[in-house]
């Protein structure tokens, strides 16, 4: 038993959410931070010693649980912490639509998005004399898949948030919190990705000045710094 969640929170990873969400709930947290293998760029090995993924977010709650998955961190959070909060779900057609949004992120948006990133790896990291014939091997990945099921999701999403102002209902949800680092990352990737989707724009620059998310960002990038 602690007095306080510890996030473990791995630089340039989803473990944004984490923070966001806790801040968004008011509920104390303890940052442990770890950088990321400078040669590979991945996750170092004692993130393993917490959950047998080695991925981050892995959030450990005050009664010893190790909680993985983004979107069951945000769903068991939510549901034990959020009472009284903006994030609570305020009917059971809303708790319905928030937790689709909450596997939707994962699963729909960033196997589309994963498809691109490995397409702009793989010809940045390709061997020379091998960059060309992957490029065109990946550009028809990524034109008869990858990019026109990206532009289904943002599709849908713009008419959600179009009718909204949020994803999933009227007010902040753990579908906003699920969805904006997976478009944060496929913006960095193709900064016009948003030019044709403006309530996600609009969206995206409002929960970005969103106080909690402010102070989320700024732990994260402060508990990195001083490894």
């Amino acid at each position: 038993m602690t007095s306080e969640i510890t996030v473990h929170y791995l630089e340039h990873s989803r473990g944004t959410r984490a923070l966001w969400l806790l801040e968004e709930l008011g509920v104390p947290y303890t940052i442990k931070a770890y950088k990321r293998n400078p040669k590979t760029q991945l996750a170092p090995p004692e993130l393993k010693d917490i959950h047998p993924t080695g991925k981050s977010p892995l959030v450990v709650d005050k009664d010893g649980k190790v909680l993985a998955e983004s979107g069951f961190i945000c769903k068991y959070l939510i549901d034990k912490y959020g009472k009284g909060t903006e994030l609570e779900p305020r009917n059971e057609q809303e708790r319905n639509d928030i937790e689709y949004n909450l596997f939707a992120a994962e699963s729909n948006f960033m196997t589309a998005g994963l498809a691109l990133y490995i397409d702009h790896v793989a010809v940045q990291q390709a061997p020379t004399g091998f960059s060309f014939l992957l490029r065109r091997l990946f550009n028809v990945i990524e034109s008869k898949y990858a990019r026109p099921e990206m532009h289904l999701c943002l599709s849908l999403l713009n008419d959600q948030i179009s009718k909204n102002g949020y994803i999933a209902a009227d007010h902040l949800t753990g579908g906003d919190i699920m969805y904006e680092n997976g478009i944060d990352f496929m913006k960095q990737l193709d900064p016009s990705l948003l030019d044709k989707y403006p309530a996600i724009l609009k969206w995206f620059n409002k929960v970005h000045e969103r106080p909690a998310y402010k102070r989320a960002v700024a732990r994260g990038v402060e508990s990195v710094a001083k490894l």
